[in-house]
């Protein structure tokens, strides 16, 4: 009988994502002492971090127009007003880090017959959780959504140049 080898990573993530925002240096650890919790599995907590991104901005913009519904004020209706942006950034910029990544690795001159190693790989898809955990702000009003989503973008730049 062949075993499954999907495992629950559900765990894993939350204290994955508890660790990034509490103790970064700890986050990256974590990521290399969890045994199959590789590429993918950092992957699949982005996305799922991303899906918040459209949900918000649909359940924020539903808040607002039956708050200015309430108040008669007059303005369009728009229930997916900003829906495809708040789709498309993250996994954009997913794709950027990620390729930033094989390029750091692969930029890194490493010669193994003087015993040297690689970098460590998917640093920077682990410092970039707290940008995809940032898709949760697309809840807030526009001004707000905007300052909180860049301060987020900036500490992922931030760590890029510490790397």
């Amino acid at each position: 009988m062949i075993a499954d080898k999907e495992q629950d990573f559900s765990d894993v993530r939350t204290e994955l994502i508890q660790k990034v925002f509490q103790f970064p240096g700890d986050a990256f650890d974590l990521y290399q002492k969890i045994e199959g919790f590789g590429y993918f599995e950092i992957l699949k907590t982005h996305f799922l971090l991303w899906i918040l991104a459209p949900v918000a901005k649909i359940l924020s913009n539903f808040f607002f127009s039956i708050l200015s519904f309430v108040r008669y004020e007059e303005g369009e209706w728009s229930l997916f007003s900003g829906v495809l942006f708040s789709f498309v950034m993250y996994p954009t910029v997913l794709f950027l880090v990620a390729q930033f990544d094989v390029f750091r690795v692969f930029m890194k001159k490493v010669d193994r017959t003087k015993g040297e190693t690689l970098p460590p790989a998917n640093i920077l898809l682990v410092s970039f959780i707290p940008f995809s955990a940032s898709s949760i702000f697309w809840i807030l009003p526009s001004p707000l959504q905007a300052v909180l989503i860049s301060i987020s973008f900036f500490y992922l730049v931030c760590f890029l140049f510490i790397v």
